[in-house]
């Protein structure tokens, strides 16, 4: 609990030093002095109103002591939010057509291209110390997957708990015909669009725009080009990072291994569509060289990042004010009546 006054307890001291200075103050009565007093007879005793007569005085002190709190005006912080003033937004363009399924040999332990794609990934929105990768933890990102259609599966936010698992659940359509295919052309639109109808309706300021797109193959499906969706980024100013996973190995279905080589056809078009956009294209055959373009990727977009605190509070001062009216009352009433003097 916090207080919105918390100067008015300095009441607290003027109130604390009032018994010392009614003692010291005080009037003292007559006295007469007698030699015995067994002339008055025995002295009477003690009863329930002259036991409890400092109760109307208790009970003064203690509505003096709810006003003074209420006075101070307890809050209760019932959320703190907080929202971005400036930063970047990444759209993270994700391959995931059946070819992802490539067991790497370069990769020590051989493992599958998607597995190793979605722990680089991993590691560099959340971050991996080992790795030397920092995370993003301050960015807006969106997650969009492709294979012959692309699908935003994760919105733009600042906010990624829900984004790791996302990351994990993603799976390739390895033996659907009618789901697989590199639709590097619409994904791409899609993320520049995504960005572009954020960066309009945000109510803070993105400095930087990103696009980062990583796939093993080159397109063959879909409405936009490869480089039609370039152009589009270029004309809204969204920068594009692309990233060609390569690297020999083989995909095992239902028991067959068939050998799958690096033929990176599709780079010529990453490279272009990275110098048109102001980006870099990357070519990774392994996984630590997959974490090393990230590292640099995540080098070369770096911005100040500023926040701004929306803080909701909760008044909590009316019980203090109520319990103090209530034991002045009760204290007045019953220092007129009970305790009163005859």
């Amino acid at each position: 609990m916090s207080f919105a006054f918390p100067y008015a307890f300095l009441l607290l001291i003027p109130l604390c030093c009032y018994p010392v200075f009614a003692f010291f103050c005080r009037k003292r009565r007559p006295e007469t002095v007698f030699s015995s007093v067994s002339f008055f007879g025995e002295k009477p005793p003690a009863t329930f109103r002259t036991k409890t007569a400092f109760i109307p005085k208790l009970l003064f002190a203690a509505a003096l002591l709810s006003g003074i709190a209420a006075a101070a005006g307890p809050q209760k912080v019932t959320e703190a939010v907080e929202r971005p003033k400036e930063g970047i937004a990444v759209e993270l363009v994700f391959d995931r057509s059946s070819s992802m399924e490539t067991v790497l040999l370069e990769s020590l332990p051989p493992q599958k291209r998607l597995a190793a794609a979605k722990d680089a990934l991993k590691a560099f929105v959340f971050g991996d110390e080992k790795e030397g990768l920092p995370g993003r933890p301050n960015d807006l990102i969106g997650l969009i997957v492709f294979a012959r259609y692309a699908d935003t599966v994760y919105p733009l936010s600042v906010s990624h708990e829900a984004l790791r698992p996302i990351i994990d659940s993603v799976e390739t359509p390895l033996g659907s015909e009618t789901e697989d295919g590199t639709n590097i052309g619409d994904a791409l639109a899609l993320a520049a669009a995504r960005l572009k109808a954020f960066d309009e309706d945000a109510d803070f300021k993105i400095d930087s725009r990103v696009v980062v797109l990583l796939t093993d193959g080159e397109n063959n499906v879909g409405e936009k080009t490869p480089l039609e969706a370039a152009e589009l980024a270029k004309e809204w100013g969204i920068r594009v990072y692309c990233i060609f996973f390569g690297g020999r190995g083989y995909i095992d279905y239902y028991g067959q291994k068939f050998p799958v080589f690096s033929h990176p056809a599709g780079f010529p078009d990453l490279t272009a569509i990275a110098e048109m956009t102001g980006g870099q294209a990357f070519r990774a055959d392994s996984t630590g060289e997959l974490l090393e373009i990230y590292k640099e990727i995540d080098r070369l977009e770096k911005t100040a990042f500023e926040v701004s605190s929306l803080t909701r509070t909760e008044e909590r001062y009316r019980p203090f004010l109520t319990a103090a009216v209530a034991l002045f009352f009760v204290s007045a009433v019953s220092a007129l009546t009970v305790y009163g003097r005859n």
